[in-house]
């Protein structure tokens, strides 16, 4: 609604066998997502980010509620919508113009053949957990690879919270598995306490884990 323009930025060769969409700031005050994808973005401009940069290409929506952020809102657009509800339904381009962006992108990339293996929603919250879902469609084994995904990051990051498996067709997660059949969870960091750490989490922890999120990646491709 204020004009501000929405970014997605490209970290690698688009034509890669395989990419990732990550959104961060879709609640404004939550921050997180800002620092794991500072950290990935910096792993992946290191000197031995090749082999990453062979099998996989990331895109970043690092502020997706650039106005919500301006003013310092919480969980919602200076129009009063959550950008992580109703996502199972086409957006609203009056009220919700940063879901609609989104959605256009999405479906230009689809149109081309590059839709995005898997897509995740960074947010924080109290608990931590990686939120899968449960699309009406589970044929094609999307319980079986966020499971795997969730493996991994616990055997590379400080990730020790849990998963859940809910039903809401609303979120950014279910509207994409089953709109655009699109693989996507929503993973929240809990803002007081990291279990694999021991500690109250801060910026650089989650530096920390966007950097080794390079590897899980990886080896999620693989």
């Amino acid at each position: 609604p204020e004009g501000r323009p929405l970014e997605i930025i490209r970290v690698g060769n688009p034509n890669a066998p395989h990419s990732v969409f990550l959104r961060a700031r879709a609640h404004a005050w939550e921050p997180a997502g800002n620092w794991i994808t500072e950290g990935l973005v910096n792993s992946l401009l290191e000197k031995d980010a090749a082999k990453y940069l062979k099998k996989y290409c990331v895109y970043i929506m690092p502020m997706a509620n650039k106005d919500g952020v301006a003013h310092g809102r919480t969980r919602f657009n200076t129009q009063g919508v959550d950008l992580n509800r109703k996502w199972d339904k086409p957006a609203d381009s009056i009220n919700a113009p940063e879901k609609v962006a989104f959605e256009k992108w999405l479906t230009a990339m689809i149109a081309k053949g590059k839709k995005p293996d898997l897509a995740i929603d960074l947010h924080n919250d109290q608990n931590g957990n990686v939120h899968a879902n449960l699309p009406r469609d589970d044929n094609k084994g999307y319980t079986e690879r966020i499971n795997r995904f969730v493996d991994l990051l616990y055997k590379h990051t400080w990730f020790r919270e849990g998963k859940t498996n809910v039903v809401n067709e609303g979120s950014f997660g279910e509207g994409l598995a089953n709109r655009f059949n699109v693989d996507a969870i929503i993973y929240e960091f809990n803002y007081e306490w990291a279990a694999g750490l021991n500690k109250v989490p801060m910026g650089e922890d989650w530096i920390d884990l966007g950097k080794k999120l390079r590897e899980v990646f990886w080896l999620y491709f693989e």
